[in-house]
This record gives C-alpha cells, sequence and structure tokens, in this order.
C-alpha cells in the first residue's frame, strides 16, 4: 500500500486544483501494481460534486478517504488566520503527521505533478534518521529567506513530492511546539516585504529539517520555468530520453509541449471532458480551403 496525501480548498471558482490532484493520482495508478490509498484533507469549500468526482476517479483496485480540516483545531484556526496572503491548503502541511495520525509515511504531493515511473521505487526508499526525503531546489530564493530561516540555499527542499516520516515528525516536539510562532512571524515579515517569504510550509520544514532531509533521487522538474534554470541542460537531458523525472506543471493553463501528459492522465478521470474539449481545440485540422466559384 502506497499512502499519498493531498491538501485541497476551492476558494476560487472554477478550482482546476481538483482535477490536477485526479490527474496526478492518475499518472500514478498508470505506473504501478501497488495499492493507492489517498487522503485529502479538505474544508468546506470542497463541494460535494468534487468530492463525487474525486471518488469516481478512482480505481476499484484503491481507496479514498477524506478529512475535515477542522479535525486538528490548531491547524484550522491559522489557516483561517493567515487566510489571504496564503492558501489555507499549505498550512494545513504542517499538520500532515496529526490529520494522517494512524500513518507512519505517506507521499505528500501537490495537485500539479505528474509522474512517468512507478512512485514505489521512492515510496520504499529508506529514511533511515531522515524525516524526510524531498527534492533540493538548487536555484536559490532570496538570500534574506535563506538568512531568516540559517538554511544555506545547497539544502534548501522544496515539499511539491515528498516522502514523510510520519511518527518521527510527530515525536519531534521542537517541530510540532513552533509550527504556529514560525508560520505567524513569517507572515508578518511576508506583509513587511521579506522576499521569497511565499512558501510558507516549505520554509517552515527547511527550517526545521533541511539537516535531515534525504534528497529524492528523481528529478523535479518545474517545465514552465525551465528556460535559464540553473539545471536547464541536466532536466532537459532528462526529457529528452524520457528517463524517470516529475512534472511539477499546472497543466491546465501550460503552454508546454508536456501539458498533452497532463491532459492524457486527465482522460482517466471524472474530468475527461474537459481533457476531450483540449484535444479537440488542440489537435483540431485547419478548415479545407474554400473553392473559388
Amino acid at each position: 500500500m502506497i499512502d499519498l496525501a493531498f491538501t485541497l480548498c476551492e476558494k476560487k471558482t472554477p478550482s482546476f486544483y481538483p482535477m490536477g490532484l485526479a490527474a496526478a493520482y492518475a499518472s500514478i495508478r498508470q505506473r504501478t501494481t501497488a495499492s493507492l490509498h489517498l487522503h485529502v484533507i479538505a474544508d468546506h469549500t470542497v463541494t460535494k460534486e468534487t468530492r463525487s468526482r474525486l471518488c469516481a476517479s478512482v480505481s476499484p483496485l484503491d481507496d479514498i478517504s477524506f478529512y475535515e480540516s477542522t479535525q486538528i483545531a490548531e491547524s484550522h484556526q491559522l489557516s483561517v488566520e493567515l487566510d489571504g496572503k496564503y492558501s489555507r491548503a499549505i498550512i494545513w502541511r504542517a499538520w500532515i503527521a496529526d490529520y494522517l495520525k494512524h500513518l507512519d509515511r505517506c507521499l505528500l504531493l501537490d495537485c500539479d505533478v505528474i509522474f512517468n515511473f512507478d512512485v514505489q521505487k521512492i515510496y520504499d526508499s529508506d529514511l533511515g534518521d531522515s524525516l524526510i526525503s524531498a527534492s533540493l531546489r538548487v536555484a536559490p530564493r532570496h538570500p534574506a529567506l535563506h538568512d531568516w530561516l540559517a538554511v544555506p540555499p545547497e539544502k534548501y527542499f522544496r515539499v511539491t513530492c515528498c516522502v514523510l516520516g510520519l511518527k518521527k515528525i510527530r515525536d519531534d516536539r521542537r517541530f510540532c511546539g513552533g509550527r504556529v510562532a514560525f508560520m505567524r512571524e513569517l507572515h508578518d515579515l511576508a506583509s513587511k516585504g521579506l522576499r521569497g517569504a511565499k512558501a510558507i510550509e516549505q520554509s517552515l520544514f527547511n527550517r526545521y529539517f533541511s539537516d535531515s532531509n534525504k534528497p529524492l533521487p528523481i528529478p523535479l522538474i518545474p517545465v514552465d520555468r525551465l528556460s535559464g534554470h540553473l539545471r536547464e541542460r541536466e532536466w532537459r537531458q532528462v526529457l529528452d530520453q524520457n528517463r524517470d523525472r516529475i512534472l511539477d506543471i499546472k497543466g491546465w493553463n501550460s503552454r508546454s509541449p508536456y501539458a498533452i501528459e497532463f491532459w492524457a492522465a486527465v482522460l482517466s478521470t471524472a474530468w475527461k471532458d474537459q481533457a476531450a474539449q483540449f484535444c479537440e481545440r488542440a489537435f483540431r485540422p485547419p478548415e479545407p480551403p474554400r473553392s473559388e466559384p
């Protein structure tokens, strides 16, 4: 069993993130023989229709469970307090180990990732003494953020896709006792102009776990921000050779040719009509020339 964790809210209408979540799951389902269990932390903004469509997108081989954000009062209250500058869903991630208190491990995912390999490869990796396995960002954030976090750029990681040792996180008193004050302080600093402070939960995990991260061995490639990136040459080779990689892509508004992988995954979900509409627009042949009278 592979446990996949997502956080989801639908603050704006229409929201494309539920479709993105379904596509991420579909890309995983198509490439593994393991059973999957989706764990979705959500709030009242996630409608019954959305929940039904997500359930309809899940294979009979797999399971899906929803957890209301209000189940952890501290998490829910802080997300309401900081709502506006940050999505509520990213705040809940700081309590993912508490929402999933019955699990010792999960793969925490953003709703805009696409896989081309069997995730069992990374899910079963030995964390050893580490609490997390996540991709290093490499490209530095603003120096002021690194200085405040006391985390050098070469250790700063992304939480777009990461394996979490949930029991170890629950047992980390320093993290559990400090997360609320940390996020409030970073929120205040961001309001005062601290650059790079947008990814509040990512910075939180880095503050506490940058020394106990085991870098993910599979590249996480932001295909819409590839041009000019420090790792552009390396990542283009990975893409050209179709090696194992994770695409970081909001396929619903991406201009990348790799958006086709997103829409191909959507075809296996309850949002397949949107994928069909995209394909019709993208691949409609030109009208034949009119003959002269």
